[in-house]
């Protein structure tokens, strides 16, 4: 094998979420490409990860590689009994394959076995935002000072590795792409729902403004009915069911955790994301990728991906009146929702595709570092 294509990923993979999926479709990418990849999973994770890497037909080894929690003395305790172990599964790994560069999701792992990345190129995929903090800027210290590269996916973390003195020249914006499973899809026998279909996906906790929402959609006037798709078995979806406003009572239906991702969209007239903040938003380019139009907060990384009116809909979170403003102004005009969806649909498949970001991807792996 050329050793200027042995690509390593080491990643969690405990389960499948955003930045999973972001990370599987590089995996994919790279080794439809003709990269030679090889993936260290960590051996805690629900299968799921790697049940999508043996369909993809790319090898793996699931590794007890922990980390040391001072909260969590059992998890801890459990990482130190198989820590050398791990470590030497590792060595082996690398020796072997002879990695060009090595792609890391999280910073445990990296420190976990820092002695044996030296020498090699680091790329580091910082898929959320860090908090500013004391702990956080020693680490990112530490961070900086042997790794290549971090790749984020907004403006919004660039901003924040700039505040935790990651240097400028290290950080690359490389935004997630669309699944290419989303790629060509329509959804516009939805015009045709009797009562609009609203949809929130995702995971449900107070970080995903379902308290504002709740109390905004009392004020909505048209019709509508809302799927929230999502674990609701959690102590915050208990407590969201028990105080719901009678009004909402026969308009909301807990969907549960859907896996398909596809079928949650054919069902949507209209998405909505109230996220108090996020890295980036991934269910945006999805809902756009479906041609169905969006209703998100006006965080910052939003931003980069909504124009206000054309693509979709921005609300304050500190503007009570807004959004059903907004709402009922969709919900009233199936033109409107139309036009609005495939003006999404175009600007998301102009700009999220998996080949454009793969690409920027690859001119890290080939830059000198």
């Amino acid at each position: 094998m050329s050793s200027n294509k042995n690509i390593l990923f080491m990643v969690g993979g405990s389960y499948v979420a955003g930045a999973e999926i972001t990370t599987l479709n590089l995996i994919r990418d790279l080794h439809l490409k003709g990269y030679h990849v090889f993936v260290i999973v960590s051996s805690w994770n629900d299968g799921d990860f790697i049940q999508r890497l043996g369909q993809y037909g790319i090898p793996y080894q699931d590794i007890k590689l922990g980390f040391i929690f001072i909260t969590k003395p059992f998890w801890t305790l459990d990482s130190l009994v198989n820590y050398p172990k791990a470590f030497l599964q590792v060595k082996k790994i690398i020796k072997n394959f002879k990695p060009n560069c090595i792609f890391h999701s999280s910073y445990r792992t990296f420190i976990m076995v820092y002695p044996l990345l030296k020498g090699l190129k680091n790329i580091y995929l910082e898929h959320n935002n860090p908090t500013i903090s004391q702990k956080n800027f020693k680490l990112y210290n530490f961070l900086s000072n042997k790794i290549h590269h971090f790749v984020c996916p907004s403006q919004t973390v660039r901003k924040t590795l700039l505040e935790l003195n990651v240097p400028p020249a290290k950080i690359k914006i490389i935004p997630s792409p669309i699944d290419p499973e989303f790629r060509g899809q329509t959804v516009l026998n939805h015009l045709e729902n009797e009562v609009a279909r609203i949809g929130i996906v995702g995971q449900i906790h107070a970080e995903k403004g379902f308290d504002f929402i709740f109390d905004e959609l009392v004020k909505v006037t048209e019709p509508y009915q809302l799927y929230i798709y999502g674990d609701d078995h959690g102590e915050y979806a208990r407590s969201l069911k028990l105080n719901m406003p009678d009004i909402l009572k026969n308009k909301v239906n807990w969907m549960g955790y859907v896996k398909n991702r596809l079928e949650i969209y054919q069902q949507l007239d209209i998405v909505l994301f109230p996220s108090l903040s996020e890295s980036f938003g991934r269910i945006i380019i999805e809902a756009g990728a479906f041609g169905i139009p969006i209703i998100a907060s006006d965080i910052d990384s939003f931003k980069e991906i909504i124009v206000p009116g054309e693509t979709g809909f921005l609300f304050k979170l500190s503007n009570t009146g807004e959004l059903p403003q907004i709402l009922d102004h969709l919900l009233s005009d199936k033109s409107l929702r139309k036009k609005i969806g495939s003006n999404a649909q175009t600007f998301i498949l102009n700009n999220f595709t998996s080949e454009k970001c793969t690409k920027e991807y690859e001119n890290l792996i080939a830059a000198k570092n």
